[in-house]
């Protein structure tokens, strides 16, 4: 672990991330290279026909790969005494390395300073056999998978498979919150 691993305050270590090994899930949780399907924009209105015309086979979809962050909270995440969990699905949000990010040079420390609600950055990471340029989230891009495939995704990559550390998963969490909690209103109130 290096400096931008572990942050000091006073006597206390933080460490910015843990690795985590197996398919157990916790906010927070960075996912490299997931395969998503997503149907094909043509057959869309398809899917809104009555329950009697549309038919539910199986219609064409394409294959999209996301770098993904875990933002369903942990204990919805828990598997419970019975064996199931709170949720069948995870809400997910993808992340870009900063440099290939769609979001332009100029941006990058409004965003650090919080001024651009819809982003969050990750720290970089050097822990042996997982490092991590820092990252882009885009918390305003959700996706929601089914938990069971989550869990395959997080197995399949193996021993490295970082998982953001207190309390920087809870500085995701409270960016998450910010974002969509904002109310727009349709005109400001006159003060004349």
């Amino acid at each position: 672990m290096t400096m931008n691993d572990l942050i000091s305050v006073g006597d206390k270590l933080y460490p910015r991330y843990l690795l985590a090994p197996g398919r157990e899930l916790e906010q927070g949780d960075i996912l490299f290279d997931c395969p998503v399907l997503l149907p094909l924009d043509e057959q869309l209105p398809m899917l809104l026909q009555p329950p009697e015309v549309r038919n539910d086979e199986v219609f064409g979809v394409r294959k999209r790969r996301y770098d993904l962050t875990v933002i369903t909270q942990f204990c919805d995440l828990e598997r419970r005494a019975d064996g199931k969990y709170k949720v069948d699905t995870v809400l997910l949000c993808p992340h870009w390395e900063l440099h290939n990010s769609p979001v332009p040079k100029s941006q990058w420390d409004a965003i650090n300073k919080g001024r651009m609600p819809r982003y969050h950055l990750l720290g970089r990471s050097d822990l042996s056999g997982a490092k991590m340029e820092i990252r882009v989230v885009d918390l305003g891009q959700l996706l929601s998978l089914p938990l069971s495939y989550v869990q395959l995704l997080a197995e399949n990559q193996g021993q490295r498979r970082l998982r953001l550390g207190s309390p920087y998963k809870e500085h995701l969490s409270q960016a998450f919150a910010r974002f969509f909690m904002r109310v727009g209103l349709p005109q400001d109130i006159r003060l004349d």
